[in-house]
């Protein structure tokens, strides 16, 4: 029985004359029963009947497993044994509550001494960034003076005392002296499992050789004996292999591999193939990285995409960065194929295309600019702590900047600009578009809840539709052609609406040089109101009132329904949730953001002062205001989140982190 099988189970047996079920059980039994649901489970069981209700309030373990899962969270896995139950549970509380009053704790760069002292012996200046996929817990930085031969990762854990997370910002040379030819290509880590993981290919010669191929590796440190000793990097002891090579499969040949992904025993990278006849498309490689075995390879066609697994066999597709299809879709595949009888186990095999989720359609005269996935399942950041984030509660945020022409306000320009001068504008071309152009973003908040449910049907649908046909062809995954025409197209109508939370932004996330997305944790989207924004936001009195260095909010977005619905129900006199935004009060402090077509999920907003470091010490004229630093990141973390300033801010205040 499943989870939700059992919650169903308990939710329908209200005691009855003459009928012995599941409420007849001893007490003993039933809490054994309830130990075994989630703890979203346990509280829909609570209204069944007054027994159920009694013995749940009354067991300690299960009233910890509920506020877990109204915090969006579960148990952690270490340390576990030495913080009982109740210290356990008050800390979540004291979490939760200083979480929804805004009770942050505020840190920059000098809370991490150590970390300033090795940025200065390590890399010094001049420096910047490698644009290898930057993830929020860290970058990539160079020495400009040596070139590729001094690379080193920054990465950084925010902390939270509650619930038991050391906060930490190190350094790690990533520079392999054994290889020196491989050129770095993509990083990840993952802290749970002591993984640091690297894509990394030989470069090519100049001029390069013609039809040359690079070989591609994928190496796999342990994390540990790099935060011991910041230039070693030594194989991960439970790989079995310290390293894979790429190799050719089914005529598909690797030539360029980036953006490696850790979910569980899985290592996910992005490639792109030649498939043959100077036909090139995109790929997804899957390797198991502690058996070094080869899961699968599929072609996600060719477009750049952002791919974000799921979970341990499905993978979401998004077409990402500035060439997305002129409708982007969601598309979901398995990267692990189910075993077939015509195809040996141990031969990997294309993951099978499973549905298709169309997006609303773009409005007439307005075409894409510009799109990204990310995902708020970063269990890694947060390993070591007494709970973490529920990767099945987590959202997925999609981004998507549009461009167009506002035609009625360039006839109203005309009209106002048309008399006298009748020798102005004879020449122009008078096909050219005509009007004011005008940019916007969406951001479309996607619980996993509601992807599941789309997978779960499309794969029952699958299946029933294989039977019909006698076992059709595609179902082993082998034929990618016939799978992907046997992939089931969902229109927006009818899971985009009732399933999502979208988010309006004027102006652009993309601007050409910087990439302004904020970044999800768990259920939580961060959305920032700079202070240059508040005038226009119905905020105007409240920005008088502060200075520039303080004005602009963090406003949060959080889908998970538990977290929603508890939030909205507790009583707002106590004074205990001031930062929790009143959901009639939403469209007052956000107007036109949040769409009033796609908001039937619960939600709750919380809003933050935005925190801007001192004033940037500038030499402005007299009189003149010194404008509050640009933004360059947002960042959530499960305590709270960090905000990445431009280069006016002394780099020691750079970063501004507030944690609960």
């Amino acid at each position: 029985m499943t989870t939700l099988d059992a919650a169903q189970a308990l939710q329908h047996c209200a005691p009855k004359a003459n009928c012995l079920g599941i409420c007849d059980l001893p007490d003993d039994v039933l809490i054994l029963v309830f130990s075994s649901l989630h703890g979203q489970d346990v509280a829909r069981c609570i209204p069944v009947c007054r027994r159920f209700s009694d013995l749940i309030h009354g067991d300690l373990s299960l009233q910890y497993s509920i506020e877990l899962a109204v915090n969006g969270m579960v148990d952690g896995d270490h340390s576990l044994a030495t913080l009982p139950v109740a210290e356990r549970m008050q800390r979540l509380r004291q979490y939760s509550s200083d979480f929804s009053s805004g009770a942050f704790y505020r840190q920059d760069l000098t809370a991490h001494p150590d970390y300033l002292r090795q940025d200065h012996d390590l890399l010094g200046w001049p420096r910047r960034v490698i644009h290898l996929y930057p993830r929020p817990s860290g970058a990539i930085y160079m020495d400009v003076d040596r070139a590729d031969s001094a690379l080193y990762l920054s990465h950084f854990v925010p902390g939270s005392a509650q619930c038991g997370i050391p906060s930490s910002r190190s350094w790690f040379s990533v520079r392999d002296g054994v290889k020196p030819d491989l050129a770095l290509k993509g990083w990840t880590v993952d802290d749970a499992q002591d993984l640091f993981v690297t894509v990394k290919e030989t470069q090519m010669l100049m001029p390069p050789v013609v039809d040359g191929v690079p070989d591609i590796y994928i190496h796999f440190y342990a994390l540990s004996d790099l935060k011991a000793d910041a230039t070693v990097l030594t194989p991960h002891p439970a790989a079995a292999l310290p390293l894979i090579r790429l190799p050719t499969l089914d005529s598909t040949t690797p030539k360029n591999g980036s953006w490696p992904q850790i979910i569980g025993p899985y290592v996910m990278v992005g490639i792109v193939a030649e498939t043959g006849a100077k036909q090139w498309f995109h790929f997804v490689d899957v390797y198991n990285w502690k058996s070094g075995e080869m899961i699968s390879r599929t072609n996600i066609g060719n477009v750049h995409a952002s791919v974000i697994p799921l979970d341990e066999r499905y993978l979401l597709v998004f077409p990402s960065m500035g060439m997305p299809e002129p409708q982007p879709n969601l598309r979901i595949y398995t990267f692990v194929p189910s075993p077939s009888p015509s195809c040996p186990s141990s031969r990997a095999r294309a993951g099978r295309h499973v549905c298709t989720l169309e997006l609303a359609p773009t409005l007439p005269g307005e075409h894409a600019v510009w799109s990204q996935a990310k995902s708020g399942d970063r269990a890694s950041e947060e390993s070591t702590g007494h709970c973490r984030t529920d990767a099945a509660r987590s959202v997925i945020a999609l981004y998507i900047q549009y461009q167009g022409v506002d035609s009625e306000r360039g006839n109203e320009e005309e009209e106002d600009g048309g008399e006298g001068d009748e020798g102005e504008g004879e020449g122009e071309d008078e096909d050219g578009p005509t009007g004011t152009p005008y940019t916007y973003a969406t951001h479309l908040l996607i619980p996993r809840a509601t992807l599941s449910a789309q997978i779960q049907a499309a794969e029952s649908a699958s299946t029933s539709r294989h039977r019909q046909m006698g076992g059709g062809a595609g179902s082993d995954g082998t034929d990618t052609d016939t799978a992907d025409e046997l992939a089931f197209t969902v229109p927006w109508a009818d899971w985009g609406p009732r399933g999502s939370l979208r988010l309006y932004r004027r102006g652009a996330l993309y601007d050409g040089q910087h990439v302004v997305v904020p970044a999800p944790f768990g259920s939580r989207l961060p959305f920032v109101v700079p202070a240059s924004d508040s005038d226009s936001r119905n905020d105007l009195e409240h920005v008088q009132a502060e200075s520039a260095a303080s004005a602009g909010s963090v406003y949060v977005f959080d889908v998970n329904p538990l977290v929603a619905r508890s939030a909205l129900r507790s009583p707002r006199d106590r004074g205990a949730m001031t930062a929790v935004v009143d959901a009639g009060d939403i469209e007052k402090v956000l107007p036109g953001v949040v769409d009033p077509e796609c908001l039937a999920i619960p939600y709750v907003v919380y809003r933050f002062p935005l925190p801007y470091p001192d004033p940037p010490s500038t030499q402005a004229a007299p009189g003149l205001p010194v404008a509050p630093p640009a933004i360059r990141a947002v960042t959530m973390s499960m305590a709270g989140f960090t905000v990445q300033f431009d280069d006016s801010v002394e780099y020691e205040k750079g970063f501004q982190t507030c944690t609960v």
